[in-house]
């Protein structure tokens, strides 16, 4: 074999590796390749909006399978996004509870040591309510099974690309936990993501409404980053989740404006 078809194999079975990583880490799929080796991650989160793309198909299929069952738009949509809650072993939703909780301390200290608690307190209990019912709501707006499951499957994708810019971007927090495991993508791997999660929303939407995704998906990321650098000084694993939670929640409410 020449050394250019090596790296081209060994290319192609680097992408795959880290797609499984992705998978493992995102989701309770079973992922046989799956490493958690120290910076594995941050090589992997390449692939985390491909990931989205799996997770989004499931709830897609979800959808369109209560519909077809005749229910109403509203379970539908219950039913679509309880099975993406089960299927990322609600890691993105723990994310937004902790970081809301942790806005309220009085101190950068204060804030991350009531993010490191594990009871959650009255402020993440809205945050995952409204969080929730927000989703619901929009994809039952939506309603059409078919623009509903193109909507899942992208704004899966694109909200975690957007997980990937602040994982590069922000400074951490603290000098341990997730964030700091996880360790920090390269300029070439934030681009491979956001190029996935981009070529998913206008694939898959028409244009005007695949822009306005992407506008308030990304407003929704970068609010978060804004109050995670101010509060906290950086970025923590709960902060990704929550950046996951607001760019998907901005990425729905544009669909359900531009779609209905």
């Amino acid at each position: 074999m020449r050394d250019d078809d090596r790296e081209q194999e060994h290319g192609r079975s680097g992408i795959l590796a880290d797609l499984a990583v992705a998978i493992a880490f995102l989701s309770r799929l079973p992922a046989a390749l799956a490493s958690h080796a120290p910076g594995r991650l941050a090589r992997a989160s390449r692939a985390f909006p491909a990931a989205g793309l799996l997770i989004g198909a499931l709830g897609a299929i979800a959808y369109v399978v209560a519909w077809g069952l005749e229910l109403y738009p509203l379970p539908a949509a219950l039913v679509a996004v309880a099975v993406l809650v089960w299927l990322t072993r609600a890691l993105h939703e723990d994310g937004l509870a902790d970081f809301t909780d942790g806005l309220a301390g009085a101190t950068p200290e204060h804030r991350l040591q009531i993010m490191r608690d594990v009871h959650v307190g009255s402020f993440g209990v809205l945050a995952l309510i409204l969080a929730l019912a927000f989703r619901v709501v929009t994809l039952a707006e939506i309603a059409d099974p078919g623009a509903v499951a193109r909507v899942l499957i992208a704004g899966a994708a694109l909200s975690r690309a957007a997980v990937v810019v602040l994982m590069a971007r922000l400074p951490l927090a603290r000098p341990d936990g997730l964030a700091r495991e996880a360790g920090r993508p390269s300029g070439d791997e934030v681009t491979v993501a956001v190029g996935i999660g981009l070529a998913a929303t206008f694939l898959l939407l028409p244009w005007l409404p695949a822009l306005l995704c992407t506008l308030f998906a990304a407003a929704g990321s970068f609010a978060v980053a804004w109050l995670a650098r101010q509060r906290l000084g950086g970025v923590t694993g709960d902060v990704l989740g929550a950046s996951q939670q607001a760019a998907e929640i901005g990425f729905l409410l544009a669909a359900a404006v531009s779609l209905t």
